[in-house]
């Protein structure tokens, strides 16, 4: 429903979209400037990538790039709120990210302390194992591609899918991809695995330290010394290093990678443990939230899975802490045992935690993501109008200013049944009419704000909520959205 909700080919950005002369960033055959949103009048950054004279590998990779970034979904990843696609580009509306790249941050400050760098290098390592758990390499992990928030912000957000692939952890991988001193002595060989990614995060954790990589010689003997997994840790800055950060470094670009330990282990190494300070009680405020989200009617709580992707970053700033603190096993994700146990923490019954949980996990995938989170959070708060803004351009497909039934097919997907796609309709609209406007749209989702959550009112829809998790193509397969012709890039690119 969000991939298919946030990818389209029949509306296009000049449409919905004012481009600013800002460049931002710029590539070999991409560019990223500054955007606001007509309706909403939010920021955004737009990548566009021209197709014109791309090869056929470059084109299953910025393939790649669209199913990988349009599944992800964790608060240390910047935010994709939009694809439009035409027959000469992509365009990727994104979050804007105002603070520095990490290697701006690094120059200026020189070295960062070990305080600062266990800081950063936990966010590193909590999202990579979401990437991980989740099936997904990144291949070109460097500090260039980690952004602040803001400029006085230390949250970091992971940018840039467009080497990532999906990988299914049984054939190697072995396309050459990245940037050459961050990239795995085994990416050189042409086979590697996830721990590639695993090496990049210890060359950043170095650089941090020391304020240089590891490399310090031409190019060409770089390459030799990556190649042999030699890197050059310099006595003058790495000596004085506590041994915890020491043993980690060795560890993380250990030659074998085997030996090298992975995002979820490195997270729970002494080093990083002894920065940790334990995770403060779920917000009462939240926690209420969460457990009241099964009485909204389903229709309301589609809406909401749907305008959760675009929220402010003032209630991102609210709520993402809240749910890494959730995230006991450090996979990125929410499951039922860790739910269940944080709830039960706070004096809630097993069968309620679980009945919440169940609600909360749209797509029935068995974890609680990052959006679905937020949806639960939305089910009694007051939402501001540049949210539903953004919620109703997703839901109306066609971009005629209006959600009809042919909108909600292509947008839940083609499983989700007849009398569903027609409930949300009749549920929503006013007047008796066969669509729904933004206004209608507006007025149905504040109604649940005031008070207990609104519930269904229609006999259909209550056999609807029933089996309201089955019916909709919870795992709708990104490759069928962008096109049914195309095909899925689970393996290596």
């Amino acid at each position: 429903m969000a991939v298919a909700g946030r990818y389209s080919t029949c509306r296009t950005l000049d449409c919905e979209v004012v481009v600013e002369p800002k460049v931002l960033g710029q590539g070999i055959s991409t560019v990223v400037k500054s955007a606001r949103h007509n309706k909403s009048n939010r920021h955004f950054a737009v990548k566009t990538v021209s197709k014109k004279d791309l090869s056929d590998n470059a084109m299953i990779e910025l393939r790649g790039e669209i199913e990988s970034y349009l599944i992800v979904d964790h608060p240390h990843i910047a935010t994709l709120e939009q694809v439009y696609e035409t027959a000469d580009e992509v365009h990727f509306l994104m979050e804007n990210c105002e603070g520095q790249e990490l290697f701006d941050r690094i120059v200026q400050r020189g070295r960062y302390t070990e305080g600062q760098a266990a800081h950063a290098m936990r966010q590193m390592c909590v999202v990579l194992s979401y990437l991980h758990s989740h099936g997904i390499v990144h291949r070109d992990l460097k500090p260039e591609n980690f952004l602040y928030d803001k400029l006085n912000d230390e949250h970091l957000k992971l940018i840039d899918f467009g080497f990532a692939t999906r990988w299914d952890g049984k054939k190697h991988m072995s396309w050459r991809c990245g940037t050459p001193h961050y990239m795995a002595p085994e990416v050189y060989a042409d086979a590697y695995t996830e721990k590639a990614d695993i090496w990049s995060l210890g060359v950043m954790l170095y650089t941090m330290l020391c304020g240089t990589t590891p490399w310090h010689e031409s190019d060409e003997k770089t390459l030799e010394m990556i190649k042999a997994a030699t890197p050059h840790f310099c006595p003058r800055r790495f000596d004085p290093l506590s041994s915890n950060v020491k043993n980690l470094l060795k560890d993380l670009m250990a030659k074998d990678p085997a030996v090298r330990p992975s995002a979820r282990e490195a997270i729970s190494s002494p080093w990083l443990s002894s920065f940790h300070a334990p995770e403060p009680p779920l917000d009462k405020i939240i926690l209420q939230s969460l457990l009241d989200f099964p009485q909204a009617c389903p229709v309301r709580r589609t809406c909401l899975a749907m305008s959760a992707w675009s929220l402010p970053m003032s209630e991102h700033e609210r709520l993402r802490d809240h749910y890494v603190a959730l995230c006991t096993e450090n996979c990125g994700a929410i499951t039922l045992p860790e739910f269940v146990r944080v709830l039960a923490s706070s004096g809630i019954d097993c069968g309620e935690a679980e009945l919440a949980f169940r609600c909360l996990d749209q797509d029935s995938d068995g974890e609680i993501s990052y959006t679905e989170f937020l949806a639960g959070t939305m089910a009694c708060e007051t939402v501001e109008l540049d949210t539903w803004h953004l919620a109703f351009s997703r839901f109306d497909a066609d971009g005629n200013g209006v959600i009809g039934e042919e909108d909600l097919r292509k947008v839940l997907g083609k499983k989700f049944k007849s009398h569903g796609v027609l409930d949300l309709i009749v549920e929503t609209a006013q007047n008796g009419q066969s669509t729904v406007s933004f206004e209608d749209f507006c007025s149905f989702m504040q109604s649940g704000v005031e008070g207990v959550p609104r519930t269904a009112s229609l006999t259909s829809t209550q056999s609807y909520s029933e089996t309201h998790t089955k019916e909709i193509d919870c795992n709708l397969a990104v490759a069928e959205v962008l096109d049914g012709s195309k095909p899925s890039f689970h393996g290596q690119l």
